[in-house]
């Protein structure tokens, strides 16, 4: 297997459930706000979506600092790629899935039908990292192996 495939898997595999587990809420937000917030023109959709992203990127990002800490130097990485690889797992990865989920959960008209929605969604995202992922590998090693400059 590939050197990059343990990298993403953990946080790919911990963001399914996490995704289907927001939805529920943002789902009951958005009934109340149909019903009750929109006729009465207190506040605009934009505002809800905007609240409901924020109030959920911190714990996402502490729970994505855990997995991270737990997992990282564990796994024997090194520590010269720590940096960014926290920048890219424990910050953009948990702000991909929740507005992944979210986007989904917006225009499911219930919680199980966006948790299969999602599910089939997320289904391509894994395909496509499960066969992208030798093409980069080989040319990354091309370029390592035969620099341009």
């Amino acid at each position: 297997m590939l050197d990059e495939l343990p990298l993403l898997t953990p946080f790919i595999l911990a963001s399914v459930p996490l995704s289907n587990q927001l939805q529920v809420p943002f789902i009951n937000m958005r009934n109340i706000y149909t019903i009750r917030e929109r006729p009465s023109r207190m506040y605009s959709w934009t505002a809800l979506i905007t609240s409901q992203i924020l109030i959920e990127l911190p714990w996402n990002i502490l729970g994505s600092t855990l997995l991270f800490l737990c997992w990282y130097w564990t796994v024997g990485f090194p520590t010269a790629r720590a940096g960014y690889t926290y920048l890219m797992l424990g910050v953009a990865m948990p702000l991909y899935y929740t507005t992944f989920a979210q986007t989904v959960a917006a225009m499911a008209p219930s919680a199980e039908i966006a948790a299969l929605l999602f599910s089939f969604l997320f289904s391509f995202v894994i395909t496509l990292y499960v066969n992208i992922l030798p093409s980069i590998h080989s040319t990354l090693l091309a370029y390592a192996h035969n620099p341009i400059f």
